[in-house]
This record gives structure tokens, C-alpha cells and sequence, in this order.
């Protein structure tokens, strides 16, 4: 068996979704969410996650942190953590965030007034592409809306004078929302004009089978590549089945970038009734038109039934962190994946 999955029970504090998780400083952070499914009063904590004593706990701030869900959240300079957008309770908001570490401390950042920030931000990513530049995908809303006040943004921050700036980008992407991005690399050449180029993949949050593939520059490091050489000698050996299509029908499923691919997790499905939720462990090549499914042990496939979760790699191990199972119900447990070759 390639696979061993289980979950792992803890207290209240990890029932929640639509919430955002990070890695900083080697651990896990979560923050804000729902703690019931479609409620209108999102979370404002932010909670350690000791994913290897399966221990979870409330972090202590000097300064109350903004009450978010379906919004983004990302690590800068291993230092802060970045919160983009979200719904505060009662509107969509592109406000931007951060949450020194050093100082546990949270900080609203303000607009340079040069800034062209999107509408009201929910169900979009946020994907670091430089030191404190991100990439802005997608939002709630109609297609109309989404065009009218474009589809990809880029955010810079400027972290000594606490301010921020969106300025969108001359790039157009498919309308979604409730979907998901992976900054992927190819093996690049030697050719210096190549080594910062990557791709952003980008899944799910339409009702369509087709992924979009945006050609950006990034100078981060690619992201788990030690995850992305297990998938690729999991290919290698034939262990993962080539899946017919482009793309899933998803929305609100979790994914995270793994080397050259792209790893997506879970989601609510377009066009169906009943069973809407589904459990499917799939990867996406850095060109987003080859698809593989993990193939799973029946006995688990309730477990990793979710949507509206986070998915991290904390290596060895992958885990789902929240989210809505079936009928409705956000439970306080988190699902832990073993890979093996």
C-alpha cells in the first residue's frame, strides 16, 4: 500500500472552515474561518497547530486581528503572516494584514494611494512570487463583475512604511472562484533569462473542465519538492492513475505546490445533487493538461471527504485541516496522509 490514511482528534479550536493555514517559522498556524457551516460570524484567532503531538492551542495577541473567512493567508520573510481579503461578517474586503511574529502583534496595512485594489476579495488566492510581491486571483461575485474589475492583481507590500499597493496585471484568467493556485516550475535551462520563470496553475472554481496556466517571474524557491519527487516516482512507477480531461468540476477544494506539480484535494462538485462532496486526491503537471488520481482504500474515503479545508506538507506527511463533510458537519479533527514508495 502507498497510502495510510487516519485522523487525528483535537479540541474545538480546529473545528473550522473556510479558514486560512500557514507554515512559519517550521509550524503550522491557522487562522479565522467559520466554526459552523454557513454562519455569519467568521473567526478572528490565530491557533498553533502541533500536527506531530496532535495538539492544537490559541496564540496570545497583543493586538485583536481581523475577523475573516473565505479570505487568504501567506508567510512573508518567514517572519509575518500575511492576511489578504475575506468576508468580514458583512462584505467582501481587500484589506491587507499582517501578524508579526517576533511581536505577536497584528497590523492593518494602508493603500498607497496609488493603489488599484479589485473589488471586495473572497474565494481567491493569494501566491508569493517574490519577497513581498503576491499574485491575486478570482473573487466571489458574477462573471461581469469579475471582468469588469479584472481577474489577476499583483500586491506588493512595503513592510517598513506598513503599506500595501494592487496594481492589476494585463493578463486575463477564466472567472473563478472558490478555486485553487500552485506555483510550479519545469526543469528550466541554463539560459539566465529562463531561471525565474514559473507557472501558475490554476484549478477548480468554475463549471467548466479546464485549467488556466499563467506564465509569471518568481524568485521564491520551488515549493516541497521533496513531495514533488515522491509523486514523480509514483508516476514513474504507475502507481497513479492518468485521469482523462483537463480538469475536475471543483470549488472550495485545497491544493498545495509540490515541485513541478500541483497536489488538489476534496471539493464540492459542480452539477450534482446529491453526494456533492468528494474525496479524490489528484495531481496536476506544471503545464496543468496532465492529470493523475491517488488511487485510495475504500475504507477511507469518508475521512477525506471535505471541502472549505486547508492541505499542508509537513514532511513526511500531508494533512487536512478542517473543512465541511457531509451533512454539514465541520468536525474538530485533522486527517493525516502517509505517502511511501
Amino acid at each position: 500500500m502507498c497510502f495510510v490514511v487516519k485522523d487525528i482528534e483535537l479540541n474545538a479550536l480546529a473545528a473550522r472552515c473556510f479558514h486560512a493555514s500557514v507554515i512559519c517559522q517550521g509550524k503550522v498556524y491557522l487562522h479565522g474561518g467559520l466554526n459552523k457551516y454557513q454562519s455569519k460570524n467568521p473567526l478572528n484567532d490565530i491557533v498553533l497547530l502541533d500536527v506531530l503531538k496532535g495538539e492544537i492551542s490559541a496564540i496570545p495577541t497583543k493586538t485583536v486581528g481581523p475577523a475573516r473567512s473565505h479570505h487568504t493567508a501567506v508567510t512573508l520573510k518567514d517572519r509575518y503572516i500575511c492576511v489578504v481579503g475575506g468576508w468580514d461578517g458583512k462584505k467582501r474586503t481587500a484589506d491587507v494584514w499582517l501578524f508579526d511574529m517576533h511581536v505577536y502583534q497584528w497590523t492593518l496595512l494602508k493603500a498607497m494611494p496609488s493603489s488599484n485594489p479589485p473589488a471586495g476579495l473572497s474565494s481567491h488566492t493569494c501566491t508569493v512570487v517574490q519577497d513581498t510581491e503576491m499574485i491575486i486571483t478570482g473573487r466571489e461575485g458574477g462573471v461581469h463583475m469579475q471582468r469588469r474589475f479584472g481577474s489577476v492583481f499583483k500586491l506588493t507590500l512595503n513592510l517598513q512604511k506598513g503599506q500595501y499597493t494592487y496594481a492589476e496585471l494585463p493578463m486575463h484568467i477564466s472567472s473563478r472562484s472558490g478555486h485553487t493556485t500552485c506555483l510550479t516550475f519545469n526543469k528550466l535551462s541554463h539560459d539566465t533569462k529562463q531561471k525565474d520563470q514559473a507557472n501558475l496553475v490554476i484549478v477548480g472554481g468554475r463549471d467548466a473542465e479546464n485549467t488556466d496556466v499563467v506564465r509569471i517571474s518568481a524568485s521564491v524557491k520551488p515549493l516541497n519538492e521533496d513531495l514533488g519527487n515522491i509523486i514523480h516516482q509514483l508516476i514513474k512507477n504507475k502507481l497513479l492513475l492518468p485521469v482523462a480531461g483537463k480538469s475536475h468540476r471543483l470549488r472550495h477544494h485545497a491544493a498545495v505546490s509540490a515541485g513541478n506539480f500541483c497536489l488538489v484535494q476534496g471539493g464540492e462538485m459542480f452539477g450534482k445533487v446529491r453526494d456533492t462532496i468528494t474525496h479524490n486526491l489528484l495531481v496536476y503537471d506544471s503545464s496543468g493538461t496532465k492529470c493523475w488520481q491517488v488511487t485510495l482504500p475504500a475504507d477511507d474515503c469518508a475521512l477525506l471527504k471535505k471541502m472549505g479545508h486547508t492541505m499542508i506538507w509537513y514532511a513526511p506527511k500531508l494533512y487536512l485541516i478542517g473543512g465541511v463533510q457531509q451533512k454539514s458537519i465541520v468536525p474538530s479533527k485533522i486527517v493525516e496522509i502517509t505517502f511511501s514508495i
